[in-house]
Protein backbone atom coordinates (compact mmCIF):
# COMPACT_ATOMS: atom_id res chain seq x y z
CA UNK A 1 0.00 0.00 0.00
CA UNK A 2 1.56 3.72 -0.95
CA UNK A 3 2.39 6.19 1.77
CA UNK A 4 0.85 9.46 1.45
CA UNK A 5 2.92 11.55 4.16
CA UNK A 6 1.27 15.04 5.24
CA UNK A 7 3.85 17.35 6.94
CA UNK A 8 2.48 20.34 8.96
CA UNK A 9 4.55 22.46 11.55
CA UNK A 10 4.70 26.15 11.43
CA UNK A 11 7.01 28.27 9.19
CA UNK A 12 10.52 27.45 8.49
CA UNK A 13 9.91 23.76 10.47
CA UNK A 14 11.85 22.38 8.40
CA UNK A 15 8.99 20.20 6.55
CA UNK A 16 10.50 21.38 2.96
CA UNK A 17 14.09 19.94 3.75
CA UNK A 18 12.42 16.47 5.61
CA UNK A 19 10.70 15.95 2.40
CA UNK A 20 13.42 16.22 0.14
CA UNK A 21 15.11 14.07 2.16
CA UNK A 22 12.42 11.30 1.53
CA UNK A 23 12.54 12.04 -2.25
CA UNK A 24 16.16 11.85 -2.22
CA UNK A 25 16.72 8.61 -0.29
CA UNK A 26 13.55 6.65 -0.73
CA UNK A 27 12.15 7.89 -4.29
CA UNK A 28 9.08 9.70 -2.73
CA UNK A 29 7.36 12.24 -5.32
CA UNK A 30 7.47 15.65 -3.43
CA UNK A 31 3.97 17.37 -3.84
CA UNK A 32 5.20 20.91 -2.77
CA UNK A 33 2.18 24.03 -3.66
CA UNK A 34 4.70 26.49 -2.67
CA UNK A 35 7.21 25.97 -5.18
CA UNK A 36 4.44 25.72 -7.68
CA UNK A 37 2.84 28.97 -6.31
CA UNK A 38 6.18 31.05 -6.26
CA UNK A 39 7.22 30.25 -9.93
CA UNK A 40 3.95 31.48 -11.26
CA UNK A 41 4.62 34.71 -9.16
CA UNK A 42 8.34 34.33 -10.66
CA UNK A 43 6.71 33.69 -14.32
CA UNK A 44 4.23 37.05 -13.67
CA UNK A 45 1.38 34.72 -15.23
CA UNK A 46 -2.37 35.10 -14.43
CA UNK A 47 -2.34 33.49 -11.04
CA UNK A 48 1.00 34.92 -10.26
CA UNK A 49 -0.38 38.17 -10.50
CA UNK A 50 -3.30 37.56 -8.26
CA UNK A 51 -1.10 35.69 -5.19
CA UNK A 52 1.84 37.67 -5.52
CA UNK A 53 0.48 40.48 -3.16
CA UNK A 54 -0.46 37.78 -0.54
CA UNK A 55 2.62 35.92 -0.52
CA UNK A 56 4.94 39.28 0.15
CA UNK A 57 2.78 40.21 3.11
CA UNK A 58 3.09 36.52 4.34
CA UNK A 59 -0.67 36.15 4.10
CA UNK A 60 -2.11 32.86 3.18
CA UNK A 61 -2.93 32.77 -0.86
CA UNK A 62 -6.89 32.07 -1.53
CA UNK A 63 -7.60 27.85 -0.98
CA UNK A 64 -9.56 27.67 -4.70
CA UNK A 65 -6.00 28.15 -6.16
CA UNK A 66 -3.77 26.04 -3.77
CA UNK A 67 -6.58 22.92 -3.60
CA UNK A 68 -6.37 22.81 -7.25
CA UNK A 69 -2.90 22.46 -7.52
CA UNK A 70 -2.59 20.32 -5.23
CA UNK A 71 -5.82 18.17 -6.17
CA UNK A 72 -4.50 18.11 -9.74
CA UNK A 73 -0.71 17.32 -8.44
CA UNK A 74 -1.99 13.89 -6.24
CA UNK A 75 -4.31 12.39 -9.14
CA UNK A 76 -1.39 12.02 -11.01
CA UNK A 77 0.75 9.67 -8.49
CA UNK A 78 0.46 6.35 -8.06
CA UNK A 79 3.24 6.03 -5.44
CA UNK A 80 4.46 6.92 -2.02
CA UNK A 81 4.02 10.60 -1.74
CA UNK A 82 5.03 13.51 0.44
CA UNK A 83 3.36 16.38 1.01
CA UNK A 84 5.32 19.85 1.84
CA UNK A 85 3.44 23.17 3.08
CA UNK A 86 0.13 21.61 2.59
CA UNK A 87 -2.81 22.13 3.96
CA UNK A 88 -2.90 25.49 5.90
CA UNK A 89 -6.61 25.51 7.15
CA UNK A 90 -9.35 23.43 7.90
CA UNK A 91 -11.05 23.68 4.76
CA UNK A 92 -7.63 22.48 2.74
CA UNK A 93 -7.40 19.79 5.17
CA UNK A 94 -11.12 19.00 4.25
CA UNK A 95 -10.22 19.17 0.78
CA UNK A 96 -7.37 16.88 1.28
CA UNK A 97 -9.46 14.48 3.18
CA UNK A 98 -12.01 13.60 0.29
CA UNK A 99 -9.47 13.38 -2.12
CA UNK A 100 -7.14 10.58 -0.08
CA UNK A 101 -10.34 8.61 1.09
CA UNK A 102 -10.66 7.96 -2.74
CA UNK A 103 -7.23 6.78 -2.63
CA UNK A 104 -5.75 3.64 -1.07
CA UNK A 105 -2.85 5.00 0.83
CA UNK A 106 -1.60 4.29 4.34
CA UNK A 107 -1.58 7.87 5.73
CA UNK A 108 0.59 9.31 8.03
CA UNK A 109 0.50 13.25 9.79
CA UNK A 110 4.18 14.34 10.78
CA UNK A 111 4.21 17.48 12.54
CA UNK A 112 7.43 18.87 12.83
CA UNK A 113 7.23 21.12 16.11
CA UNK A 114 9.18 24.15 16.74
CA UNK A 115 9.28 27.56 19.19
CA UNK A 116 8.62 31.04 17.00
CA UNK A 117 11.86 32.17 18.19
CA UNK A 118 13.56 29.52 16.37
CA UNK A 119 11.03 30.12 13.40
CA UNK A 120 12.53 33.48 13.69
CA UNK A 121 15.81 32.43 13.54
CA UNK A 122 15.66 29.72 11.23
CA UNK A 123 13.80 32.41 8.64
CA UNK A 124 15.74 35.11 8.87
CA UNK A 125 19.00 33.01 7.86
CA UNK A 126 16.66 30.98 5.08
CA UNK A 127 18.07 30.91 1.64
CA UNK A 128 16.11 29.02 -1.29
CA UNK A 129 16.51 27.78 -4.88
CA UNK A 130 14.36 29.62 -7.53
CA UNK A 131 14.80 26.70 -10.11
CA UNK A 132 13.99 23.62 -7.95
CA UNK A 133 12.73 25.10 -4.59
CA UNK A 134 15.04 23.20 -2.24
CA UNK A 135 15.83 24.95 1.31
CA UNK A 136 19.08 25.82 2.88
CA UNK A 137 19.94 27.83 5.89
CA UNK A 138 22.91 30.03 6.70
CA UNK A 139 23.92 28.47 9.42
CA UNK A 140 22.28 25.21 9.89
CA UNK A 141 22.14 23.87 6.28
CA UNK A 142 24.56 25.34 3.62
CA UNK A 143 24.47 24.76 0.52
CA UNK A 144 28.44 23.28 -0.71
CA UNK A 145 29.03 25.66 -3.01
CA UNK A 146 27.93 29.66 -1.25
CA UNK A 147 25.11 30.66 -2.69
CA UNK A 148 24.14 28.12 -4.95
CA UNK A 149 21.51 25.08 -5.00
CA UNK A 150 23.63 21.53 -4.50
CA UNK A 151 21.33 20.06 -6.75
CA UNK A 152 20.89 22.26 -9.81
CA UNK A 153 23.62 25.04 -9.50
CA UNK A 154 21.09 27.95 -9.47
CA UNK A 155 21.75 31.39 -8.07
CA UNK A 156 19.70 30.62 -3.99
CA UNK A 157 17.27 33.82 -2.83
CA UNK A 158 15.36 35.08 0.01
CA UNK A 159 12.29 34.98 -0.84
CA UNK A 160 9.52 37.51 -0.43
CA UNK A 161 7.39 36.68 2.19
CA UNK A 162 10.87 36.11 4.25
CA UNK A 163 11.31 40.11 5.71
CA UNK A 164 10.80 40.79 9.56
CA UNK A 165 7.30 41.87 8.42
CA UNK A 166 6.57 38.53 6.90
CA UNK A 167 7.90 36.84 9.35
CA UNK A 168 5.74 38.21 12.36
CA UNK A 169 2.84 38.21 9.84
CA UNK A 170 3.08 34.09 8.66
CA UNK A 171 3.55 33.55 12.45
CA UNK A 172 0.31 35.06 13.16
CA UNK A 173 -1.59 33.24 10.56
CA UNK A 174 0.30 29.96 11.95
CA UNK A 175 -1.50 30.04 14.84
CA UNK A 176 -4.88 31.57 14.21
CA UNK A 177 -5.58 29.74 10.98
CA UNK A 178 -3.20 26.35 10.41
CA UNK A 179 -1.96 25.31 14.10
CA UNK A 180 -5.82 24.35 14.37
CA UNK A 181 -5.16 21.51 11.35
CA UNK A 182 -3.22 19.87 14.03
CA UNK A 183 -6.24 18.68 15.98
CA UNK A 184 -7.71 17.92 12.71
CA UNK A 185 -5.86 14.98 12.51
CA UNK A 186 -5.27 13.82 15.56
CA UNK A 187 -8.91 13.05 16.09
CA UNK A 188 -9.18 11.37 12.68
CA UNK A 189 -8.36 7.90 13.10
CA UNK A 190 -7.24 7.36 9.30
CA UNK A 191 -4.15 8.79 9.90
CA UNK A 192 -1.64 7.50 11.74
CA UNK A 193 -0.64 10.90 13.75
CA UNK A 194 2.79 11.92 15.10
CA UNK A 195 4.45 14.93 16.64
CA UNK A 196 8.50 15.40 16.63
CA UNK A 197 10.95 17.43 17.78
CA UNK A 198 11.62 19.82 15.09
CA UNK A 199 14.75 21.69 17.20
CA UNK A 200 17.09 18.77 16.64
CA UNK A 201 19.85 18.39 14.00
CA UNK A 202 18.48 17.68 10.76
CA UNK A 203 19.47 14.22 10.60
CA UNK A 204 17.85 13.49 13.43
CA UNK A 205 14.79 14.77 12.38
CA UNK A 206 15.16 12.73 9.96
CA UNK A 207 15.64 9.34 11.40
CA UNK A 208 12.63 10.09 13.99
CA UNK A 209 10.02 10.52 11.12
CA UNK A 210 11.78 7.10 9.36
CA UNK A 211 11.52 5.24 12.88
CA UNK A 212 7.54 6.57 12.64
CA UNK A 213 6.98 5.18 9.21
CA UNK A 214 8.29 1.88 9.64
Amino acid sequence: MPKAIIFIGPPASGKGTQADMLEAKFKFTKVSPGIVLRKEVENNTKNGKIIEPYMAKGDLVPSDIVNRIVVDSIEKIDTDFVIDGFPREIKQAEVLDDLLGKLNNELFVINIKVSDDEVINRISGRLSCPGCGSSYHQEYNKPVKDNLCDKCNVELIQRSDETATAIEKRIENYHKITKPVEDFYKNNDNYKYFAINGEQPIADVFNDIISKLK
